[in-house]
């Protein structure tokens, strides 16, 4: 393992780009100084494979859990803190958003979800094949065949929800509520139905997600700007809103944010 970690991210082809955002490797180490546990939430559920059996996800006030070898999180608040004894090695796949509800259904209770009850000892055989793996393209490979094997494909109603997303990203998050059901022709309750069913966030949220994920792409590569600017730049009126929205995602400033080295940033600045 190299001394300051290792992060590497691939887009997924067109063959899989329905489901999958990405895929990413990390690899940290206990002693360097990313290791903090602050994550700007893209709104996007992942399928995550842990290679060590001793780390512990801290979150909230007061909670710990123990990182199974498969798991997902579930509607847990931030900051994290992920605690390890020498290093956290970790293989992700990123799912696309309108696909959040398809695989992890709104009954699931908050936490980390342990994958053995949704997918059984399958996603355990896949995780010992992509610690055994000897690339990173072989671990995607080998989660694209996982992927591929189950067939999921897309309703219309998720099509529909696809489409709102990739607006959303579009505009960077700097668009209504209103003016998507304007623009897709559906009553604004109609629209946020459908869309926290699949998204498992309401419209207006995940809006913030992105938009707030958008700012601080911008502040890594414009550093000089002040946060002030940027709150305007993204539509807030004042750089207070800015920063409580910001909060709200990320579990702290946004001046804290960027001055923190965070499991994010690697992602952000790809």
């Amino acid at each position: 393992m190299k001394s300051g970690g290792t992060f590497i991210n691939r887009r997924t082809d067109k063959t899989l780009q329905h489901l999958v955002h990405s895929f990413y490797y990390q690899e940290f180490n206990r002693n360097v100084a990313s290791n903090s546990g602050l994550i700007a939430d893209d709104g996007c559920y992942e399928i995550m494979f842990v290679k060590e059996t001793d780390a512990f996800l801290s979150y909230g006030i007061n909670n710990r859990s123990k990182i199974p070898h498969t798991y997902t999180i579930n509607r847990v608040p931030q900051p994290f803190s992920i605690d390890f004894k020498a290093c956290f090695t970790t293989f992700c796949i990123k799912l696309q958003p309108w696909n959040n509800g398809m695989f992890f259904p709104n009954s699931l209770p908050q936490g980390i979800l342990d994958l053995r009850t949704l997918f059984g000892k399958e996603i355990l055989d896949l995780h010992e094949n992509i610690f055994s793996s000897k690339s990173f393209n072989e671990m995607v490979t080998l989660a694209e065949q996982f992927l591929i094997a189950k067939e999921y494909c897309l309703s219309a109603e998720m099509e529909f929800v696809k489409s709102v997303c990739e607006k959303i990203y579009d505009c960077k998050g700097s668009v209504s509520v209103n003016e998507l059901a304007e623009t897709f022709d559906v009553p604004r309750q109609i629209l946020n139905k459908i869309f926290f069913r699949h998204v498992k966030h309401t419209v207006k949220k995940f809006l913030v997600l992105i938009r707030m994920r958008a700012s601080i792409e911008y502040k890594l590569a414009n550093p000089t700007s002040s946060f002030t600017e940027i709150a305007y730049k993204f539509g807030y009126s004042d750089q207070a809103h800015f920063v409580n929205d910001f909060r709200k995602v990320c579990g702290v400033t946004p001046s804290m944010f960027v001055k923190t080295p965070s499991y994010s940033c690697n992602d952000l600045r790809r």
